[in-house]
């Protein structure tokens, strides 16, 4: 099941980077902003900031190996 615009998820497996302000880390809690024909949009708060919104496209056919939907 795709999961809607507007739902809740959370990270299991974030993305291997040195940088990791610049990525989606794991626990990170995030929402669907928008659903493509292969990706999901998600976004997130930036940790160290009052403004401005963190956005990560993950594959739809790895959607579940990133990402887990938060009751």
């Amino acid at each position: 099941m795709i999961p809607v615009p507007g739902t809740r998820m959370k990270v299991i497996q974030g993305h291997r980077q040195t940088d990791h302000n610049a990525w989606m880390e794991t626990g990170d809690v995030v929402t669907v902003k928008a659903v493509y024909p292969h990706v999901i949009l998600v976004e997130r708060p930036y940790k160290d900031r009052k403004r401005g919104m963190m956005r990560e496209c993950f594959l739809i056919a790895d959607l579940y190996k990133h990402l887990k939907v938060m009751p």
